[in-house]
């Protein structure tokens, strides 16, 4: 029920659902139910669930009905009948019978039988 392994840079650890690897510049750590992976400019961490995803410049995180993306200039957030969208000069806003565009200069507003344009 017990295994470890070490040589010059790993180190393997393994036990009854429990697993962790570890090498210069990375870790792997695996249980029932959660896996998380480190490395230089990367974190992965998942969970029944629940995912996160970050790299140098992005960032991703998801959950049951929630989905947040981000990179540099770029915002993007999505949950059950909303949608968001950010970047540099601009911002769309939808959501069931709703959508809201805004660029630098120009606004326009939608709704089931109004429309606004400035």
């Amino acid at each position: 029920g017990l295994l470890v392994y070490w040589s010059t840079g790993l180190l393997v650890y393994w036990s009854t659902g429990l697993l962790v690897c570890w090498s210069t510049g990375l870790l792997v750590y695996w249980s029932t139910g959660l896996l998380v992976c480190w490395s230089v400019g990367l974190l992965v961490y998942w969970s029944i669930g629940l995912l996160v995803y970050w790299s140098t410049g992005l960032l991703v995180y998801w959950s049951t009905g929630l989905l947040v993306y981000w990179s540099i200039g770029l915002l993007v957030c999505w949950s059950v009948g909303l949608l968001v969208c950010w970047s540099t000069g601009l911002l769309v806003c939808w959501s069931a019978g709703l959508l809201v565009y805004w660029s630098a200069g120009l606004l326009v507003y939608w709704t089931a039988g109004l429309l606004v344009y400035w």
